[in-house]
């Protein structure tokens, strides 16, 4: 059975979900559902840290591709990091990477932001550290058109 796990954390103007386990067909509602209620709450800034992630299939690119234009159309932003290689070349195959948009490696100041959770806990290595994807260049922010804010039609279909 495929698993994910979602770590939701607020910092001062963003939220950061980090994600371990699996993300499929089997796991996107899930995803989904925490992607809607930040929308739905109004808090528009989102980073996913997806170092944890050991798989993640075409479902789960979609759903990148429907949560960055979500996120765009409603005034935010929704950005990626630690993507790998494999997911990269995925992305280029379905033309998504031009809609996607990643953070390498956060910025020293926004590292310092995310090293600790409101409560003084600290966060998972990934979100703090500096690596990531290797060669990836920062994209500001999304091409527009295609993908509404709904979640009927515009979400990410199964396979």
């Amino acid at each position: 059975m495929t698993e994910l796990t979602v770590t939701k954390t607020r910092h001062r103007e963003h939220w950061v979900l980090v994600l371990t386990g699996e993300l499929d067909v089997l796991t996107c509602p899930q995803l989904l559902r925490e992607l809607n209620d930040l929308l739905a709450e109004h808090d528009q800034h989102v980073i996913v840290d997806i170092t944890g992630l050991r798989f993640c299939d075409v479902a789960g690119l979609r759903l990148f591709v429907w949560g960055t234009a979500s996120f765009f159309e409603a005034g935010g932003w929704l950005r990626l990091h630690g993507v790998c290689r494999t997911l990269l070349r995925l992305a280029d195959l379905l033309a998504y990477r031009s809609v996607l948009s990643f953070i390498p490696a956060l910025p020293h100041s926004a590292a310092a932001l995310c090293s600790t959770d409101q409560s003084g806990q600290a966060l998972p290595a990934s979100i703090g550290s500096s690596h990531g994807a290797p060669g990836l260049s920062l994209l500001p922010g999304v091409v527009s058109g295609g993908g509404g804010t709904s979640t009927e039609g515009s979400s990410p279909s199964a396979r």
